[in-house]
């Protein structure tokens, strides 16, 4: 539609949000399994580390271009900039740099 010079096309920030969220207030997690299949008997999301470990191994960039069709920015906040419920002003989250050795 772009290319059609008879259609004006307008884009605003996307309002549509995908959010990633790791279970990690019970101490056991009935959705998080050992390899075999077996429930674990902690649940390791509620250690940092490994919060940390997923947020590193997490392509932000790759879920714009490819959720998004690169029509949407990396956040933040819950919202995306130019609409309600941000806080001005708060920069993006940085990535978390990878550690050494990681794949």
């Amino acid at each position: 539609m772009k290319r059609n010079a008879a259609i004006a096309v307008f884009q605003t920030p996307p309002v549509y949000n995908v959010m990633i969220y790791p279970e990690f207030a019970r101490d056991q997690s009935p959705t998080i399994t050992h390899a075999d299949g077996k429930p674990m008997t902690k649940n390791p999301m509620k250690d940092i580390r490994v919060r940390k470990a997923m947020s590193m191994a997490i392509n932000r960039q790759a879920i714009v271009e490819r959720v998004m069709h690169s029509q949407g920015s990396a956040a933040g906040q819950l919202s995306a900039e130019g609409t309600w419920g941000i806080t001005q002003g708060r920069s993006r989250r940085r990535s978390i740099p990878k550690a050494p050795g990681n794949c």
